[in-house]
């Protein structure tokens, strides 16, 4: 028996010492940076005119173009457009969508080949009293230092306006003309929805039956390695965007004087339901994109992340706990809760008669809004709270290919402007104005070559946002190497 029970321990000192060679093996086995496509060049020299696109970035974030309240401005920068880039209004045709939005198309030779469409918006978020006071340069002044061109909007979205016609302006004066037609679209309330702008816009190419090779839109950028806790920059490509649902909670209660409550007022009853829903959210999960973009990274992370990642078949519950610490990295791998609004009584002796709460939720790829509102329901298991969905809704988008040609040539075109950075696929855990474009049934890449620190992450939406003259530049030269290299890869899509 003794022997037997010796016997039975070596096997299993034996089997964690061969599991234990494994995964410390398959930690060395990580996927490493694909090379750059050897046909496209990487040496060419784009002389840009940085001064004067800087002055012009200046002018369009001087119009306050407000989200929800501009409408004189949105007409004033249109002039302004055509004013700065008439070689490019001569060229390209120019569609004005319900009002306030814009559609460019630039005619491409051959007309059987699909069109890439790139997405930007003129609208910016307001600033608020408060702030005002508070920002180094006036919001709205187009203020340009040494270094940076400051304002509301210069990031978020004016300066990827600026860097599509200062490409396209570069390339017409090149003598450049695209076999596959071009496509610019602005939409003009981005920042509220989208409904106005960039849902008209779609429906006009689907009336037009257009289907591009791929749609560009915002988000993500070059991200300094202390932020993801790795040795390099890493250009981060949105290949998916998390699905949009509100979902609203109501309770109805019993009203009359503080003096003499009820056990359970409705503002007890909302605020346990929408404590249930903090303590135990949904549960956490690797989608591909996002595993991907870990496996990718690990090579420049700590050998004990790089053991944890390369072996998620074993050890994807302990990276998960690790992600689900960290606002950021959790909202990667959970669909989120956010309570958002809460409403209730305006009076300090009066009980309110009702309690309502807006809850903010942020969908994986792969979950249905029908699952949070099942999940949501039997956690809070109250029938006085009533539960539901204010539109619009927005699933979660399809994960865009991070393997194909076509990929390969954008992950090319980053590498070429960041030669320092690792390029890897993620997920948008924000909305864009591409989310209006899935229909479309195009690859949508979300990708704007900006180096981004942390604060630049905080400025926008936020206090002082400013982008650098640098910044400003590679952004120009990046979609110049990106709409050459796609047309010098026609034979590979």
């Amino acid at each position: 028996m003794q022997q037997k029970s010796k016997k039975i321990v070596l096997m299993m000192f034996g089997f964690f010492a061969i599991l234990i060679l494994i995964l410390i093996g398959r930690s060395f086995l990580v996927p490493e940076q694909a090379t750059m496509l050897s046909h496209l060049k990487s040496d060419l020299k784009i002389n840009i005119d940085i001064k004067r696109a800087s002055k012009n970035l200046a002018k369009l974030i001087s119009i306050p173009t407000i989200t929800n309240k501009a409408k004189k401005e949105f007409i004033e920068m249109h002039d302004l457009l055509s004013a700065q880039y008439p070689r490019l209004h001569k060229t390209l045709k120019l569609r004005k969508v319900n009002q306030y939005s814009l559609l460019y198309h630039w005619p491409g030779s051959n007309k059987k080949l699909p069109p890439i469409l790139f997405l930007a918006h003129m609208d910016v978020v307001k600033v608020g009293i408060a702030e005002q006071a508070r920002w180094q340069h006036p919001a709205f002044s187009g203020f340009i230092d040494k270094h940076s061109i400051w304002g509301r909007g210069a990031l978020d979205d004016k300066a990827a306006i600026t860097s599509l016609f200062e490409s396209l302006s570069y390339l017409l004066k090149m003598k450049f003309k695209p076999k596959r037609s071009i496509y610019i679209a602005l939409g003009h309330d981005e920042e509220s929805g989208g409904r106005q702008g960039a849902v008209e816009i779609r429906k006009l190419l689907e009336a037009k039956k257009i289907k591009p090779l791929a749609i560009f839109d915002e988000w993500s950028g070059v991200f300094a390695g202390n932020i993801l806790k790795v040795n390099k920059a890493v250009a981060l490509v949105a290949v998916a965007e998390k699905g949009y649902l509100t979902v609203s909670l109501e309770v109805e209660g019993e009203t009359g004087h503080s003096s003499k409550p009820p056990r359970t007022t409705a503002i007890d009853r909302l605020s346990r339901a929408i404590a249930v829903l903090n303590r135990k959210p949904m549960p956490a999960r690797l989608t591909e994109p996002v595993k991907t973009m870990f496996e990718r990274m690990a090579n420049e992370m700590d050998f004990s992340s790089r053991l944890v990642i390369a072996n998620t078949w074993l050890l994807e519950s302990l990276l998960l706990k690790e992600l689900t610490k960290q606002s950021v990295s959790n909202a990667l791998v959970r669909t989120t809760f956010a309570t958002t609004v809460f409403k209730a009584g305006d009076s300090e002796n009066q009980l309110p008669l009702n309690a309502k709460a807006l809850i903010n939720v942020r969908l994986l790829p792969g979950i249905r809004p029908q699952k949070v509102i099942d999940y949501i329901k039997k956690l809070v298991n109250d029938p006085l709270v009533k539960l539901s969905i204010k539109l619009p809704v927005s699933e979660a988008s399809a994960v865009s290919s991070f393997t194909s040609p076509l990929y390969r040539v954008l992950e090319t075109s980053i590498k070429q402007e960041f030669e320092d950075a690792l390029v890897v696929p993620g997920l948008l855990i924000g909305a864009s104005d591409s989310r209006h474009y899935h229909s479309l049934g195009s690859p949508i890449y979300r990708f704007r070559a900006f180096r981004l620190n942390q604060k630049d992450i905080r400025s926008v939406h936020g206090i002082n946002e400013r982008i650098s003259i640098k910044n400003l530049a590679h952004s120009i030269r990046f979609y110049v190497r990106l709409l050459l290299n796609i047309e010098k890869s026609q034979f590979m899509f």
